[in-house]
């Protein structure tokens, strides 16, 4: 946690005059560094204590408990902490698998998110916060249907770009997982709109307090557009040259295996099977002859004349 946050936490004791918390039982956790990572780091103690014992921080009305402060370590400049209770399928669909929900939503809108029990906290500036409770909004409404934004080009957080329809689903991805893996590259929320799903093109929001990480998502985007329509309008790959023929001929080696097929799960965007897999991703075609497995004649002898020729040698060994 101290690397998480960059900052310095042990107990100690504060001082006969000061050391006495609420809770007889209780020990002083001291949290030392800014500002925003003392309050990200005060947040993750509480979620972990609150897993392990429910209601410690969060009270029976589902509101945050006050934490005991020192003299001096108050908020300032419009930061603050604000929650919004979650229900249980909402809180597994936001945490994401190992927390990678949640990441993602801190990352885009600048704020930190930490779910202590079922209950979301947001720490930051005001702007922050609310980009953050935004984001996890618009997440939970896709559980169930569109995400709905109100006038997104009036928004200082979002980009808007235009795919082609057709495009969507490689771009998207198997369950969504290519989609994913840019938002955790470009540190960015994305999703589209909808209002375009019977015509050409699609818009795709692209949300983040950075205009650094936009521009980076939408790069991506553009290109992984662009190399779908290339393999989308490239045409069927021709074999290469013969079996091999009749005996002293052939057609050589020929290169690697030849794939003349379009792989269906990589114009999806869903194929795991990298060059392991057994039809098209699109590269140009490999080798001239040969047609399984790029061999051709070899020396001219065909695999059953080598294989009469042996069982003769043997049963002469044998006489």
């Amino acid at each position: 946690m101290e690397e998480e946050w960059g900052v310095l936490m042990f107990f100690a004791k504060t001082g006969k005059d000061g050391g006495e918390s609420r809770r007889g039982d209780d020990e002083q956790l001291c949290i030392f560094g800014p500002l925003a990572a003392r309050r990200g780091a005060e947040l993750k103690t509480m979620s972990a204590v609150e897993h392990k014992h429910p209601g410690y921080c969060v009270s029976s009305k589902g509101e945050l408990r006050d934490v005991d402060r020192v003299p001096g370590d108050d908020d300032e400049g419009g930061w603050g902490i604000d929650t919004v209770p979650l229900t249980d399928d909402s809180f597994s669909y936001a945490l994401g698998a190992r927390g990678s929900t949640r990441r993602k939503l801190a990352a885009a809108s600048g704020c930190i998110i930490e779910y202590v029990g079922r209950l979301a906290c947001f720490a930051g500036y005001r702007q922050d916060r609310r980009r953050g409770k935004d984001y996890l909004r618009w997440l939970l409404e896709q559980r169930t249907g569109q995400s709905v934004v109100d006038d997104p080009r009036s928004r200082d957080d979002c980009t808007i770009v235009k795919v082609p329809s057709k495009s969507v689903g490689f771009l998207t991805g198997y369950r969504g997982e290519s989609l994913r893996a840019i938002e955790r590259e470009a540190g960015t929320f994305m999703f589209t709109d909808g209002s375009g799903r019977d015509g050409p093109e699609e818009n795709l929001l692209i949300f983040s307090f950075s205009r650094r990480n936009r521009d980076h998502a939408a790069e991506i985007v553009q290109d992984r557009v662009r190399h779908h329509e290339r393999v989308g309008d490239r045409p069927p790959m021709d074999r290469g040259g013969g079996y091999g023929g009749p005996p002293m001929g052939g057609g050589g080696y020929g290169g690697p295996p030849m794939r003349d097929n379009m792989c269906w799960d990589f114009q999806k965007g869903r194929c795991t099977r990298g060059a392991m897999c057994r039809f098209s991703h699109g590269e140009p075609p490999m080798g001239g002859g040969g047609y399984n497995q790029g061999y051709g004649g070899g020396r001219g002898r065909s695999r059953s004349r080598s294989r009469d020729r042996n069982r003769d040698r043997g049963r002469r060994r044998r006489d």
